[in-house]
């Protein structure tokens, strides 16, 4: 179990959720809930002489693979399977694992973890 403090906070927590359970909806929200539980993580690194590398992995590391992302959502968004299939767990298992495999081929992201396939 966790301390009082901790716990007298999860419950009044589930309370303002539960009287508004729409606030979470927006990403906003969420982005800002993000920034400030990495704000303290941030601080300390800096305060411990780290500042450089936490920028190194920002600049490096983290944004280039958020850009990866985001051209792999706009690619993928245009993507349609259309014809007579039924959706089905099956179907959908099916083509994930099609996707996979192409992936593989093509030397994506999906290279790097999953070459082994070839």
């Amino acid at each position: 179990m966790g301390s009082y403090p901790v716990r007298a906070h999860a419950v009044e927590h589930r309370r303002v959720a539960a009287r508004r359970p729409e606030w979470w909806e927006s990403n906003l929200h969420k982005l800002l809930v993000a920034v400030a539980l990495a704000m303290p993580a941030g601080v300390y690194l800096v305060e411990n002489g780290l500042g450089g590398r936490l920028e190194h992995q920002m600049l490096f590391d983290y944004l280039p693979f958020i850009i990866l992302l985001c051209s792999l959502f706009v690619v993928t968004g245009g993507i349609a399977i259309e014809g007579d299939i039924e959706a089905t767990p099956k179907m959908n298992t099916l083509i994930l694992a099609v996707g996979f495999l192409l992936a593989s081929f093509m030397g994506t992201t999906g290279r790097r973890c999953c070459s082994y396939v070839l």
